[in-house]
């Protein structure tokens, strides 16, 4: 007995079965079920590392969408990555896209941080930049040039070590320092025993030391007060100051005048200062009267000269001292 419909009811099975093979496949896959709405939105960047598709996209570690697509701009320049993320899950014009890997060793994903709540929504379709992924290459080579020139940098520092070694720390530099150490070490002692000195100096002659300060102290009172009694004199007398100044500053006007005129010889005196002949009638008065005044000294007021002999042609009066008056 043949069964017709026995071939329909087994590729029916056969199809049920794929379609919920394909289902569990795509639940349990890095892909977006079919039957969650989704959006799309273009990432470019410079570099994209290791990244491959259907990569995760997460937001605070939570899965919200995989990479689709990779593929490079037309400027060659950049790579586009076009994201299909769970429309549940909406973001912002202002997050920041990062490719990040997990772990040291993990596969890379795209990592999205929020920044605001009130920034406008990303629509379908819209084009945001990616930040570049660590490139542990580069580093690498980074860190290999640092460690190069560490490594100068140390052989330098050597050299230099070799060279101290070699002209500063030899035995006559050494033997230098040990002396230098020496000396400074008895400076030292020296140094401690005069202050030592200074201190029983000071604490024997404390007493005088505090009374010649008080003396300079009571010394410095009085001069204030001899200062402050002189301001208060001279407040006092300012006006008997200022004539007696202006008084002797006409006194020396008058003395400069009275120089002028005996210069120009008016007067008795500038007659006797510039008449050669009245200078001379003076001279010889004065030398009369001094004259006079000796032989009185010498003679007295009463005193008669001798009478001259005539066998002698020397006068006895003038030999004895000459008469009272020359002419």
């Amino acid at each position: 007995m043949s069964h017709p419909r026995l071939p329909a009811k087994v590729g029916l099975f056969v199809f049920v079965t794929l379609l919920l093979l394909v289902g569990l496949i795509l639940s349990f896959s890095k892909g977006l079920s079919i039957f969650n709405p989704s959006y799309v939105l273009n990432l470019q960047t410079a570099n994209v590392g290791g990244i491959k598709e259907q990569a995760q996209v997460l937001v605070g570690g939570v899965r919200v969408g995989s990479v689709s697509r990779l593929t490079l701009a037309g400027n060659g320049k950049t790579v586009v990555l076009k994201l299909r993320l769970d429309r549940r899950y909406p973001l912002r014009q202002d997050a920041r896209f990062v490719i990040e890997q997990s772990g040291f060793l993990g596969d890379q994903h795209v990592a999205v941080y929020p920044q605001s709540t009130d920034s406008p929504l990303l629509m379908e379709g819209a084009i945001v930049q990616c930040e570049e992924p660590f490139n542990l290459q580069e580093a690498a080579r980074a860190a290999t040039g640092f460690i190069q020139r560490v490594d100068q940098t140390a052989q330098r520092i050597n050299d230099a070590v070799q060279r101290i070694d070699r002209m500063v720390l030899n035995d006559t530099t050494l033997s230098n320092i040990s002396l230098s150490m020496a000396n400074l070490r008895r400076l030292s002692e020296k140094s401690l025993a005069l202050v030592d000195r200074l201190d029983g100096l000071a604490a024997t002659n404390a007493a005088p030391v505090n009374t010649a300060v008080s003396n300079l102290l009571s010394f410095a009172r009085a001069m204030e007060q001899l200062g402050r009694e002189l301001n208060a004199t001279v407040a006092e007398n300012r006006e008997g100051l200022n004539r007696t100044l202006k008084h002797a500053e006409a006194a020396g006007q008058s003395v400069e005048d009275l120089a002028k005129r005996l210069g120009a010889g008016e007067g008795v005196a500038g007659s006797l200062v510039k008449d050669a002949d009245v200078r001379e009638a003076w001279r010889q008065t004065v030398f009369n009267f001094s004259l006079l005044s000796s032989n009185l000294n010498r003679y007295g007021l009463l005193y008669k000269p001798r009478a001259p002999r005539k066998d002698s042609g020397v006068d006895n009066a003038g030999g004895k001292g000459g008469s009272l008056i020359r002419q």
